[in-house]
């Protein structure tokens, strides 16, 4: 759990590993006028045989329209959260002008924060700013992916506009991270209007592995790791790679693994939790949908992963407070 700071339990979207595969926000959803539901858009509009592209849709229903995501599991720089965001389905773009879309980097306490934020200012333009400072850039269309970087000195935002190559640099300071320090990725939302829409996708949350860890923070980064080979192998699926999702399938699989091992042989101690049995039920699963790449059932591995996900997630909650 993150101590001081409301918040619904995120990736991921990504961010929570529901966010990013379907379903609500891990374990217990605190949405504040605003619903959430995993829908996809066609790839190319009028076009029903092209592919979808999925993403998490936050949907206003009343004020203030605010909502927040963050994977519960504490970073170690170098870290950082990026995502692409905006407004994926046309016909909300009129009633999702003003509201913000954020890629956050927050401390345990909600005190010190870094945002990298977009917003729709229709028609069809998109501003980038940040907390940070005053510095600010616009993007022409509906949608734009941020990037958050932490490497324990500096901090850099960048942002990359539809149709870019290159990221571009908003803005670079001073790193607000000191060691001891738990800092937890994700996204917000602000001020999203009654039917209003701002999606988010390719939700990505990185961290180094812990310098010197317990046995049971080390369960914990396995636990992190499995679920960020978990994305990929979805969004690589997504995008029609059979070989990659299957070897980050493969991936999230021996790092759930290995976690898994190190509590049944009494490595690692999570008591009166559901740690254990979370990380069997997710191995099992993976185990399960893993002869699904060689034969193109790919609508099952779509279907399969919101479970995966949740129970990744809710993991890694229960975790959290045994470092």
């Amino acid at each position: 759990m993150l101590h001081g700071v409301r918040e619904d339990r995120l990736l991921l979207l990504l961010v929570c590993g529901s966010l990013l595969f379907g379903g609500g926000f891990g374990c217990d959803p605190v949405l504040e006028g605003v619903a959430l539901r995993t829908t996809s858009v066609l790839t190319i509009p009028g076009d029903k045989n092209s592919p979808r592209d999925f993403y998490a849709g936050f949907t206003g229903k009343k004020d203030p329209g605010n909502a927040a995501a963050l994977l519960p599991y504490p970073l170690d720089p170098p870290f950082g959260v990026s995502l692409r965001a905006g407004v994926f389905d046309p016909e909300y773009l009129i009633n999702s002008q003003f509201a913000d879309a954020c890629a956050a980097l927050e401390r345990s306490d909600a005190v010190e924060q870094v945002r990298l934020c977009l917003s729709y200012e229709y028609p069809a333009m998109l501003g980038v700013f940040s907390n940070l400072d005053a510095n600010s850039a616009s993007c022409a269309g509906d949608k734009a992916e941020l990037d958050i970087d932490d490497d324990g000195v500096n901090t850099t935002l960048r942002y990359r506009c539809a149709g870019d190559v290159a990221f571009s640099t908003l803005t670079t300071a001073t790193s607000a991270f000191d060691a001891g320090e738990r800092w937890f990725g994700g996204l917000r939302v602000f001020s999203l209007g009654p039917r209003g829409q701002i999606g988010f996708d390719d939700i990505r949350i990185t961290s180094a592995a812990p310098v010197s860890p317990t046995d049971e923070r080390l369960v914990a980064y396995q636990t992190f790791e499995g679920f960020r080979f978990t994305a990929e192998a979805f969004y690589e699926l997504e995008q029609g790679d059979l070989a990659g999702a299957a070897l980050n399938s493969s991936l999230a699989g021996f790092q759930l693994g290995d976690a898994e091992t190190s509590i049944v042989s009494g490595i690692a101690s999570f008591p009166d939790s559901d740690v254990e049995k979370l990380l069997h039920k997710t191995n099992s699963s993976l185990f399960k949908i893993a002869g699904i790449f060689s034969n193109g059932k790919q609508e099952k591995y779509f279907k399969a992963f919101p479970k995966i996900a949740d129970s990744i997630v809710c993991a890694l909650e229960e975790e959290e407070p045994f470092f």
